[in-house]
């Protein structure tokens, strides 16, 4: 499967959307790009759960009219960094970061949704001007279900300690969850900001993710506290 071929799909609802990650992530596959996968798989699983539980939303067909466009942010960037070789903004420090030979597949994730959310959602809120937030925050509650499945899976296929020990490490997942949330939080109050001050934060914040796991230095660890208020 060609990278062109997958790009080509235009999803008409959210099911057909679920299709093209998964045809995504066979590519992703094939071509030996498993760095990209633990976020596919996490936002897919996501996307699929919220499908499942549309009886409990009040406004369903606004929800899936804003998980297609939401879909479109992610592969309109995935789409010119494969066939063009760009990067894009709020991308950039994601896949600066999946093409290191050290990335570690729990940083892959929360890098991914980082952009997707802190970035993307924070400005698609606006631009579509989204008003649902009850259904916006009942997402939340689905988020933890999907993601440990996601990390278990990438724990073994990726053979990563750091996953299993996350998993098994207390609050740890939690203190993880309730960044995410806290970040969804933040996209529905973003869009009073600048789209491109939101890109530029989104990619700072990312820069910080990274030092946080990777910067052993002693001027590193001392800059550690700051970057975790940062991040």
């Amino acid at each position: 499967m060609s990278s062109l071929s997958v790009f080509e799909i235009e999803p008409d609802d959210v099911s057909e959307l679920v299709d093209k990650m998964e045809s995504f992530e066979c590519f992703l596959i094939e071509n030996d790009c498993e760095s990209f996968t633990p976020f596919l798989r996490a936002y897919r699983k996501i996307t699929e759960k919220v499908q499942e539980r549309m009886e409990i939303f009040d406004s369903p067909e606004e929800l899936e009219a804003l998980d297609l466009k939401f879909g479109e942010l992610y592969f309109d960037a995935m789409e010119a960094y494969f066939v063009n070789g760009e990067k894009k903004k709020p991308w950039k420090t994601y896949l600066d970061y999946v093409e290191r030979d050290d990335s570690r597949p729990l940083l892959e994730l929360l890098l991914g949704i980082n952009a997707h959310i802190n970035a993307d959602l924070a400005v698609l809120i606006d631009e579509i001007d989204y008003s649902e937030k009850e259904d916006f925050e009942k997402v939340n509650r689905i988020l933890l279900e999907s993601l440990y499945p996601v990390i278990i899976d990438t724990a073994f296929t990726r053979k990563d300690l750091e996953s299993f020990a996350f998993i098994g490490s207390g609050p740890l997942p939690f203190i993880g969850l309730k960044k995410i949330q806290n970040w969804r939080k933040n996209a529905w109050n973003s869009g009073k900001k600048n789209s491109e001050t939101i890109l530029q934060e989104t990619e700072m914040k990312a820069s910080n993710l990274i030092s946080l796991r990777h910067d052993n230095s002693l001027e590193g660890f001392l800059d550690k506290p700051s970057k975790i208020l940062e991040a």
